[in-house]
């Protein structure tokens, strides 16, 4: 398939998406004929080159319609990045929040052992956490060999049960690190919250990649704030990236999503998010999540074999 054709697939099907009315909501919108891409990665790639930006027209949140939130994070710091400004909006209006730390957040970093890395960054968690009314849970998936076992699919499906949130936010299902993947894959082995809850929302936040937004937060009033979380994530700014510089970056440049005034304009600074009805969403990953493993998780050979029979045991046919 040409490079062209793969623009056209993605083009024709943002249009319809666009066109698409919503369903119960300012923002819940019916996605459909995903399945037309076949390649997840090549995909994103094309996403990221923002070449359909003219088809992009997102919304604003509308925050006082729910009131109990869950934000799935596969890192200590991935909710800060994807969604530090909304949980600082959601104290503000006292909404309910809980953040679920999907892996250990266990890696190399020099002069530490990797034990000494995860009660480095769950302090660092609660440090920058501790800047909202967010209350913090584990699930405890080793962030370096990625074991996923039955087990881990049941304490998941626990906390939603027990926790009971309208909104679940995650990294949206195209973002690269493979463990934001795995993070959507476990969401998709929890097929019983179309059964538990119809009216769930997902919200697919953004951290690594440019996602397709329908829906964003001015956080303008909250970036220093923002700021200040980021900034306490120490191991992670210092050893491997600024992600308190790239991400200030990252949420003004989405601010021009933001309708501007002529003459009028000012600093702004947003987070943007692919939000969808549970079970829509739960319908767009069973056509990657199942149908293109190889493509998921490429050059991971051991976590492919993993997640194909994950797939079996959970009864996910491709």
């Amino acid at each position: 398939m040409s490079l062209q054709s793969i623009f056209n697939r993605i083009g024709n099907l943002l249009i319809h998406f666009n066109r698409v009315l919503a369903r119960k909501g300012t923002y819940k919108f019916a996605i459909k004929n995903w399945e037309r891409i076949e390649d997840v990665n090549l995909a994103q790639k094309v996403m990221d080159t923002e070449f359909f930006r003219d088809t992009i027209e997102p919304i604003p949140l509308d925050l006082e319609k729910h009131h109990r939130y869950l934000i799935l994070a596969p890192h200590q710091d991935d909710e800060t990045i994807g969604a530090g400004g909304l949980m600082i909006a959601l104290k503000n209006l006292k909404r309910k929040v809980d953040v679920l730390f999907i892996t250990d957040g266990a890696q190399i970093i020099d002069g530490y052992t990797a034990d000494e890395v995860v009660e480095l960054r769950n302090k660092e968690a609660k440090k920058a956490l501790s800047y909202t009314n967010a209350t913090i849970h584990y699930l405890g998936i080793n962030n370096m060999s990625v074991k996923l076992s039955e087990e881990n699919v049941a304490n998941f499906r626990e906390h939603i049960e027990n926790l009971q949130p309208d909104v679940i936010l995650l990294p949206w299902f195209m973002d690269g690190p493979v463990k934001h993947r795995v993070t959507n894959h476990i969401l998709l082995f929890s097929d019983g919250l179309r059964k538990l809850n119809k009216d769930i929302q997902i919200w697919g936040y953004q951290v690594h990649n440019v996602l397709y937004p329908n829906t964003y937060l001015d956080i303008s009033p909250y970036i220093e704030t923002k700021r200040q979380m980021i900034e306490c994530y120490n191991s992670q700014n210092e050893y491997f990236e600024c992600y308190d510089h790239l991400v200030v970056g990252m949420n003004a440049w989405n601010s021009r999503f933001l309708r501007k005034i002529p003459g009028q304009i000012t600093k702004q600074y947003v987070e943007t998010f692919f939000a969808l009805p549970i079970v829509d969403y739960l319908d767009i990953l069973e056509k990657f999540y199942t149908k293109e493993i190889d493509e998921l998780y490429k050059g991971r050979p051991a976590l492919i074999k993993e997640m194909k029979n994950m797939n079996e045991l959970f009864k996910l046919k491709k």
